[in-house]
């Protein structure tokens, strides 16, 4: 994990403006697509603090020491953005579709984060063990 800054670094604070930026302009994107016109300022401001909090919520942890948790979540939360983005190209847009890809953008968010805290809670139990 050497791309992933030290624990209380600095560096953190960039890492959570870049993805949150990463994450807004992915679904800003995606919803674009989906619909074929920007959104709106409201929904536009809306997607941008969601973004935010779930790059504040993965950052924190990381910057805490947790960086399999930071690794993981972010890495749940891009394949479930680019399952968002197959439902625009592929699936249907009406219905329920557009609630089922955005839950399931979440989902493979929050399946990330457990998997990286489970990686975290062995890690420190193996340190803790050793000293």
């Amino acid at each position: 994990m050497a791309i992933v800054p030290t624990k209380r670094s600095p560096w953190w604070i960039l890492v959570f403006l870049t993805v949150a930026a990463a994450l807004a302009a992915g679904v800003v994107g995606v919803g674009w697509k989906n619909s074929g016109k920007p959104p709106e300022l409201n929904t536009l401001l809306s997607i941008v603090g969601v973004c935010a909090g779930l790059s504040a919520a993965l950052t924190l942890p990381g910057a805490l020491g947790a960086r399999a948790t930071f690794v993981c979540g972010t890495l749940g939360l891009l394949i479930g953005l680019f399952q968002m983005l197959s439902v625009a190209f592929t699936g249907s847009h009406d219905g329920m579709a557009d609630l089922a890809a955005v839950l399931s953008f979440l989902m493979f968010g929050a399946i990330g984060v457990v998997v990286g805290a489970l990686i975290d809670l062995v890690i420190w139990a193996a340190r803790r063990r050793r000293g």
